[in-house]
């Protein structure tokens, strides 16, 4: 299988996505492109094509609208559309699986759409997502 999601700048949401769909497609090659042609070629899209769509593994959250809502008002973002479609079965129980979309998912999801969760005062937190964010280059290199 082919993932393809964008490049430059990374994500935790993405990031946790495509990790989650290696444990389902263990074998697959992950390329990433903002390159149309790529799309096309690739058998699963993550957080690119602006379409949300399980039964084409497409799972994007960036087209007009969004990709839906959870219960709890929540948006989707890559990471929740995937676990969305394979949580339980990369769990293998149905319980285990929503706990870390409460826990975990919805938390990557959140912080994509800029939420803020926490009320400072002199302690920062720092998050799953700003690990991912201090991998990206600075604007000086």
């Amino acid at each position: 299988m082919l993932i393809v999601t964008h490049n430059e700048k990374f994500h935790a949401d993405e990031i946790f996505a495509c990790a989650s769909l290696l444990l389902i497609f263990p074998d697959s090659e992950i390329i990433r492109s903002r390159d149309e042609n790529d799309f096309r070629k690739a058998d699963i899209r993550v957080d690119v094509g602006e379409k949300n769509n399980p039964e084409t593994l497409d799972f994007d959250h960036h087209q007009r609208g969004g990709a839906g809502y959870r219960e709890n008002g929540f948006p989707y973002a890559s990471f929740g559309l995937v676990w969305k479609e394979f949580g339980k079965k990369i769990c293998k129980n149905e319980e285990i699986s929503k706990k870390i979309d409460r826990k975990l998912v919805q938390t990557i999801d959140a912080l994509d759409f800029g939420y803020d969760f926490f009320t400072y005062s002199d302690i920062y937190p720092y998050t799953i997502s700003d690990m991912i964010s201090a991998f990206n280059p600075s604007w000086e290199e």
